[in-house]
């Protein structure tokens, strides 16, 4: 599968091996920073910025000020550049964003694909909002295909919308072309159910990408 642009750069809050929520089988997911929506009751808050941040727990602060020495700025404004998360003693500083280009995080990931094939998995794109970074995605995701991997993906905009959106985003379409699993749609506090399988609310929907582009509405897979 062809490759565009393989130092495209995606930023990443978090990388979970051994998921076994995110899709079918054990996979590896990866949580992609940024996101325009704000869901009530949001899952994963700290992806909403699209830039890395300093998270700090105040708990066991020895408030020694070590950090405070650390900063360039004295601590008065943080540009994440994380040399008090070197200085903490008591490692309660950390910092929530990655960025990484496409080839060297794919290479990364890709170290356990036997593992991953062995037990029925994949790869899940969640976040954040994956289809705002779609280009990078895009490049990632097309080393896992080239290597036999089911690619599944979280999106709070419906299937329709990203249709819509990928007449005027080229890599969204793109993106939207590599995935057999599509979970979409924001999710809905009063709509919450445990017994659905690899969503939060009834209102989202398992989308069989491939047969949706096909016929060119969503097709559901059956739970």
């Amino acid at each position: 599968m062809p490759v565009d642009n393989a130092s495209a750069v995606g930023t990443v809050f978090d990388i979970k091996q051994l998921a076994v929520y995110d899709g079918p089988g054990i996979r590896t997911t990866v949580f992609l920073k940024g996101c325009p929506l704000r869901c009530m009751w949001c899952h994963n808050p700290e992806g909403l910025s699209y830039k890395p941040q300093l998270m700090v727990s105040s708990n066991n602060c020895l408030h020694c000020g070590a950090c405070i020495r650390a900063c360039p700025n004295g601590g008065k404004t943080c540009t994440a550049c994380g040399r008090c998360i070197r200085a903490c003693p008591q490692g309660l500083r950390k910092l929530c964003g990655t960025r990484y280009e496409a080839s060297a995080l794919a290479e990364k990931l890709l170290r356990n694909k036997d593992y991953l094939t062995a037990m029925g998995g994949g790869i899940t794109f969640s976040g954040g909002e994956p289809f705002c970074q779609p280009e990078a995605l895009y490049e990632l995701g097309s080393r896992f295909k080239a290597a036999g991997k089911h690619l599944m993906c979280y999106s709070g905009w419906t299937f329709e919308e990203l249709l819509k959106k990928s007449g005027r985003e080229e890599y969204v379409g793109k993106l939207l072309s590599i995935l057999d699993v599509l979970v979409d749609g924001r999710f809905d506090i009063s709509k919450r159910s445990l017994s659905l399988l690899f969503r939060g609310s009834s209102n989202q929907r398992l989308i069989d990408v491939p047969s949706s582009l096909t016929n060119g509405e969503a097709v559901e897979l059956p739970e």
